[in-house]
């Protein structure tokens, strides 16, 4: 008998002696935390999940306070809908025209509508757009 035969058969045995053989290994769960996400993890991390695949994914933001520090924990996804976690892949970005005749590009970002239901902006909000990249 290998090795590997020996080692199926004491895993098997364990799994049965244990009564876990019916459920072992069968409901597995993904939990991503980290400081921020890159919008190709948050778009594969949706397809998974519209793929029964069980992940989540958590911001997690320290702040010191006194002596002390604090986590303020958000959970990213799952979310009811996942069509604005998605990457277009065929149009990279868009072409926004300012009245001085120049035209600057930009990612496109989650869509007003969506973020208003989900409470994130209200109406009359004044929304900035902040770039990712140093000097701008």
């Amino acid at each position: 008998m290998t090795s590997y035969e020996l080692g199926i058969r004491k895993l098997n045995n364990f799994l049965r002696v244990n009564d876990a053989e019916k459920n072992f290994n069968k409901k597995q769960r993904i939990i991503l935390i980290a400081s921020d996400f890159d919008e190709q993890t948050l778009s594969a991390v949706a397809w998974l999940n519209s793929n029964n695949v069980d992940m989540s994914c958590f911001r997690l933001t320290p702040y010191k306070i006194s002596d002390e520090i604090y986590f303020y924990v958000e959970k990213l996804l799952p979310v009811t809908k996942y069509d604005d976690y998605y990457v277009n892949l065929m149009d990279k970005s868009i072409i926004i025209s300012i009245p001085s005749d120049k035209k600057i590009t930009r990612r496109s970002l989650p869509k007003i509508d969506l973020m208003i239901e989900w409470g994130v902006v209200k109406e009359g909000d004044i929304i900035y757009y902040r770039s990712q990249r140093k000097g701008r």
